[in-house]
């Protein structure tokens, strides 16, 4: 055996060893059996599939802005929510659906039109100023709202006031239930805003930040050590939430950034709410969230030029210490638009994913040599795209991902030998997910259709709701039954082909901290049922126009 495959198979039984044992183990399939297929909406990139903290629904978002929770047992759809406005343009959503700390509700961010107002081109509100000519162009004026709903029932909670723009990815609550952080970048996509809402006061507006860049989905994380791992966080324990900048819209060239985070302040803190600057000037923008591990000792970002950023041991306030570079795409500045994932949140021991789309890889997070991680395989999609987030199974043992050009793949994450790959001959972008015991892959084409494939032996009980709460909110969202088909297992195929790439570097520079600004607040909607199959079409044929003039997954 040669010096580089000693090197190779020790360092694999090093990885096993670290990250196996305290690991729980899964009984894994050699070949997935369909559970049940429901049909739901048009789900495209950032939309996703969510399972509940508590095992009882799995809830889907949509690109009209509509959500759904399935009874993750049988397919059948519960009841879904949609919020009401004036009709002028339809909802969009470009994010998933996230839980309070205590399961007790769900939220997810909604863009809409303000009250049917037209902009032209040169700024005129159509509505007030009351052109004689005929417009030849123009555009909607556009916000955004975060709608919270009770889990596992539906009740509508509250709405938030209306915040300029479009929502950017997913919002969460913190870890007390008080606030929600949100991204909303305004209507031409040259500002982001990063906003806190303030439960108690009817989801106002309590802080928000904003800088002349569009910012992109934040990376979060409810277990923090004790001042994360950033120079401004000492001692703070609260969530944390890391951003950078995203591509301005039409960008045709890779751009430079900034990297930001923000906590709320610790209990004996005598300043309010600030966002910290982490980097004040990098050489590339992102387009997903960036993963938060190790208790948010750890941060792992896919960035531009299909390159992989790690801090794994440095601060995130200084350079990477891990890094990686892939063979560049279509175009050659594009970044992932999904995040990675790890082996073990707490212990990671590697991470897959990293090109911008064609290909896909796993990479050592303990071998890091000269600041570059190690490769230990990567794998050609062929003519397929990775959209949504990988995942991993409870015992890291097993990766999935699915892909653009119909593909469901398992893999073992230490050596890239598949397990099973699948060929649907249907199109997925949305991001799929597992059960908490691991045993169940949920994941959803373009059209909605909703798949449940059992990947594993189960642990889990069949689902039996709590009774419901007779003083809950009233106004429970409409129930939307579902077409359930159950079918034979799914294809497999034959384990795919592997490649090598290689490693690069650039500078990062860090700088301290900036201020915040001032919210604009409104009134809350109210619910409508499931949308008509038009509406859902001209919301598909929106979101396809405004993704061309603000590129999400691919410019960068």
């Amino acid at each position: 055996m040669g010096f580089a495959n000693l090197a190779s198979a020790l360092l694999l039984v090093a990885i096993s060893w670290v990250g196996g044992p305290a690991k729980a183990q899964t009984v894994l399939y050699d070949a997935p059996v369909n559970k049940w297929v429901s049909t739901f909406l048009p789900m495209l990139d950032n939309n996703g599939l969510v399972w509940a903290p508590d095992d009882l629904r799995l809830y889907a978002t949509s690109v009209d802005g509509t959500v759904a929770a399935l009874d993750p047992d049988n397919g059948t759809i519960a009841w879904t929510f949609q919020p009401t406005g004036d009709g002028t343009i339809p909802f969009s959503c470009n994010g998933e659906a996230s839980f309070a700390a205590d399961g007790s509700s769900v939220i997810y961010a909604v863009t809409e039109g303000d009250d049917g107002r037209i902009v032209s081109s040169q700024g005129h509100d159509v509505m007030t100023d009351r052109f004689d000519s005929i417009l030849t162009d123009f555009l909607y004026l556009l916000n955004s709202k975060v709608h919270a709903l009770s889990h596992p029932f539906g009740d509508f909670l509250w709405s938030s006031p209306e915040l300029e723009g479009v929502c950017e990815g997913t919002p969460y609550y913190t870890s007390d239930g008080a606030y929600v952080f949100v991204i909303h970048n305004s209507n031409d996509g040259l500002v982001g805003h990063f906003s806190v809402l303030d439960v108690a006061a009817d989801a106002s507006v309590l802080y928000q930040y904003t800088q002349t860049n569009p910012f992109a989905q934040f990376g979060f994380n409810r277990d923090v050590f004790p001042g994360g791992n950033y120079g401004a966080g000492s001692g703070n324990i609260n969530d944390l939430a890391v951003w950078g900048y995203k591509p301005t819209p039409g960008a045709t060239f890779g751009e430079d950034g900034s990297t930001f985070a923000f906590q709320m302040p610790p209990p004996t803190s005598i300043a309010g709410p600030s966002v910290t600057t982490l980097l004040n000037m990098t050489s590339w923008r992102h387009t997903a969230a960036p993963l938060l591990t190790a208790r948010a000792q750890q941060l792992y970002w896919l960035i531009s030029r299909s390159k992989v950023r790690a801090w794994i041991n440095n601060r995130f306030s200084s350079g990477a210490d891990g890094e990686a570079d892939f063979g560049r795409g279509t175009p050659i500045f594009k970044a992932a638009p999904y995040t990675p994932v790890v082996d073990d949140m707490e212990n990671p021991t590697l991470m897959c994913g990293g090109p911008a789309g064609e290909s896909f890889a796993c990479l050592s997070t303990l071998n890091v040599t000269n600041g570059t991680m190690t490769e230990l395989w990567s794998q050609s999609l062929g003519t397929g795209l990775v959209f949504g987030n990988p995942l991993m199974s409870t015992g890291g043992d097993r990766v999935y991902w699915v892909d653009s050009a119909g593909i469901v793949k398992a893999a073992d994450p230490l050596t890239g030998v598949g397990a099973w790959t699948s060929a649907t001959g249907v199109a997925f972008q949305a991001n799929p997910t597992l059960s908490s015991d691991g045993a169940r892959l949920f994941f959803a084409d373009t059209s909605g259709n909703i798949n449940a494939w059992e990947v594993a032996e189960g642990t889990l009980p069949p689902v039996t709701l709590p009774p419901r709460d007779t003083a809950a909110p009233t106004g429970a969202a409409p129930v939307q039954l579902p077409t359930i088909v159950q079918s034979s297992s799914p294809s497999v195929l034959g384990a795919g082909g592997s490649e090598s790439v290689a490693p690069s570097t650039d500078v990062d520079t860090a700088m301290p901290s900036l201020g915040a600004s001032m919210p604009v607040l409104t009134a809350s909607p109210v619910m409508r049922p499931l949308p008509t199959s038009n509406a859902c079409m001209l919301a598909v044929m929106l979101c396809t126009f405004f993704s061309s003039i603000v590129p999400t997954a691919f410019l960068l």
